[in-house]
């Protein structure tokens, strides 16, 4: 590993009126830094205020200065650049110096670039439930599923209203009978009413004219018994009679013949309804199997569709590079070694919550481990053991007794106890200040 590539970890602090401190220089060594004391003494203030040399402005409180002081001042070497950070009343000022000592364009920038997420606690991260836990590992990674799952969503809601239609139409086509014997078409009753009343015009027309007919030949009956005591009109009355003969013959070879029965008819008009009944319902059964057909096919075809945007999702998974061996995901969120985080041993979840941290951070791998005083020694030890492997610097605040504990830098009233060498690891002193 080139000296560019080495992870970058504080190698002094200096904190001078920052929140309850007073004046600290702490120069670590190893891998973790255990920072102890009672509480309400400072310890919270030294990791914030390695939160806020590195962090910026969404990481200064309202109040950074120790009551009663005019200024504070955060000193972080971190070996390669050195960190100044200073508050007054007017605000904040930020210097970063390389080694030489030249001050760096774009400070902030630059440490935006080295520490993404400074503050990273491998508690947090055992804490987050599955979802988001999911969403941080994938953004780290590089694996943006927003617009597969946009698109899925949109293809599922889709499919889900096709496949509602389609249980409609399966149902409509259940419940619609059919009539084998049913004609093609619906019967046309106008046009056999039209019949009907055509039939009965021509039989009101022929009886019209048969009555006249018949009232002529009761005449000429009439005409004929008057002949023979009406001899003396007999010669005009043959002449009327056989005037009235002619006319009759001729009116009675023009007289139509006799309409055929329309009981025929009258019977398709009784039945028209039943008909058009069966006529409709297949009419209606040979469309919604259309319908179902269709749908079906949509249904099957967003099928395909979803299918294919899940694989293209396994493709970019098995493409992805993780930081951890055994790291996975499924549809419920992250897996390690192919089982829920969740149900992941204490031992397995630290491992892994400081491997993302790490992963998290790409050249400063500063960690600030709030709640120390929830690890056993056990658990220190895996934390340090763990640290050490992924190149990271743990800073871990922990409630001690008023005795202190070994190996812990202790912070009382702002300060650090003592300026010897406290445990093996880490010195620290109390900052000369005039």
């Amino acid at each position: 590993m080139t000296n560019e590539q080495k992870p970058l970890r504080i190698i002094e602090l200096i904190a001078e009126n920052v929140k309850r401190l007073r004046a600290v220089t702490i120069r670590p060594n190893g891998s973790t830094v255990l920072i102890g004391g009672q509480n309400a003494q400072g310890k919270s203030s030294l990791l914030d205020a390695i939160e806020m040399a590195l962090g910026g402005a969404k990481t200064i409180p309202q109040e950074p200065v120790r009551h009663g002081a005019r200024k504070a001042r955060i000193v972080a070497d971190l070996g390669e650049i050195v960190v100044e950070r200073t508050f007054t009343a007017k605000g904040t000022e930020l210097v970063v110096r390389n080694k030489e000592g030249i001050p760096q364009a774009s400070p902030q920038k630059l440490l935006d670039s080295l520490t993404a997420k400074v503050t990273f606690d491998p508690f947090a991260f055992s804490r987050m439930d599955a979802p988001k836990q999911d969403e941080l590992l994938k953004k780290m990674i590089g694996l943006d599923f927003s617009d597969l799952e946009a698109a899925r969503a949109k293809v599922y809601e889709k499919r889900a209203d096709v496949n509602r239609e389609v249980k409609r139409l399966d149902a409509l086509v259940d419940s619609t009978d059919w009539h084998a014997d049913a004609p093609k078409q619906v019967v046309d009753v106008a046009a056999l009413m039209e019949k009907i009343q055509l039939h009965r015009n021509a039989v009101g027309s022929r009886n019209t004219l048969k009555a006249v007919i018949d009232g002529d030949r009761a005449k000429l009956s009439f005409h004929d018994e008057q002949i023979a005591r009406l001899e003396r009109e007999l010669v005009e009355l043959k002449t009327k009679r056989a005037e009235l003969a002619a006319d009759i013959e001729t009116r009675d070879l023009a007289l139509p013949s006799e309409p055929e029965p329309i009981d025929a008819v009258q019977e398709q008009v009784r039945t028209a309804e039943a008909t058009n009944a069966k006529v409709r319902s297949n009419a209606d059964k040979t469309r919604l199997e259309r319908d179902l057909k269709a749908r079906a096919d949509e249904a099957e075809e967003l099928t395909g569709a979803i299918e294919s945007i899940d694989k293209e999702k396994a493709e970019r998974l098995a493409a992805a590079k993780f930081p951890i061996a055994g790291l996975g995901f499924d549809d419920s969120g992250p897996t390690f070694n192919e089982v829920p985080l969740a149900q992941a041993s204490q031992a397995e979840r630290l491992r892994l919550s400081v491997a993302i941290g790490a992963a998290l951070n790409p050249r400063a791998k500063i960690m600030l481990i709030r709640e120390g005083s929830l690890l056993d020694e056990k658990s220190l030890a895996l934390l340090s053991e763990f640290a050490e492997q992924s190149g990271a610097q743990c800073w871990i605040e922990r409630v001690t007794g008023p005795g202190g504990a070994p190996g812990h830098i202790i912070i009382e009233d702002g300060c650090v106890v003592g300026e010897e060498e406290n445990g093996d690891e880490n010195q620290a002193t109390l900052a000369n200040v005039g």
